[in-house]
């Protein structure tokens, strides 16, 4: 499972060039192929070949890397400036500098979240079965998918907050901020709701 970050990565740094420049599309539709993939890959390896919690991990690490692939094939085929030309790939250590200074934060705040899925997820496998094991990925991919409807929200934030910031307009920050809050409030509320009547 672990070696499935080096796709979550490529697939974020990737979607977040696209979403750079408006293009808020084909990283979505990326996510729904990955999605569909990771269901559909749990209900084989979980159900049909009993791989329990071996089987999640494949299908998760299968669909990451799904959308890997399609996003970094996006941008190698890309005519403007955010083409990617493997040849030219190279680490500016300027850069990486300031990435290091705002990612390891943000990565330590995410790795907390992902430490107590760790716990929850440890306490589940020590039932020892296998539908406890596959009850708990059914829930936690439509967990996943609540989880996208209203992030979705907050991804659109970040990108309208830079590209307005990058244009002087610092004036809209606090409207984007208000706006996109009160939707991502409604989007939980009712996506919550559906799940939770839906049970």
């Amino acid at each position: 499972y672990f070696a499935g970050v080096i796709s979550l990565l490529t697939y974020n740094f990737g979607s977040a060039v696209l979403r750079s420049k408006g293009d808020t599309k084909r990283p979505l539709y990326f996510l729904i192929i990955s999605g569909i993939i990771n269901v559909v890959l749990n209900l084989i390896t979980v159900i049909l070949l009993k791989w329990s919690v071996v089987g999640v991990a494949v299908a998760t690490v299968a669909s990451e890397t799904v959308s890997a692939v399609l996003v970094m094939w996006i941008l190698i085929n890309e005519e403007d400036a955010t083409r990617l030309d493997l040849r030219h790939l190279k680490a500016d250590l300027k850069s990486v500098g300031e990435i290091m200074r705002i990612g390891i934060p943000a990565g330590l705040s995410a790795a907390v979240f992902a430490l107590s899925n760790v716990v929850v997820q440890s306490s589940i496998n020590s039932f020892d079965s296998t539908d406890i094991v596959a009850g708990n990925a059914a829930g936690a991919n439509i967990e996943n998918y609540v989880y996208i409807g209203y992030t979705a929200f907050n991804q659109a934030t970040l990108t309208f907050t830079s590209q307005n910031i990058g244009a002087g307009r610092t004036d809209r920050v606090k409207e984007i901020l208000i706006k996109t809050g009160l939707l991502v409030a409604g989007a939980a509320i009712v996506m919550s709701t559906i799940v939770y009547l839906a049970g």
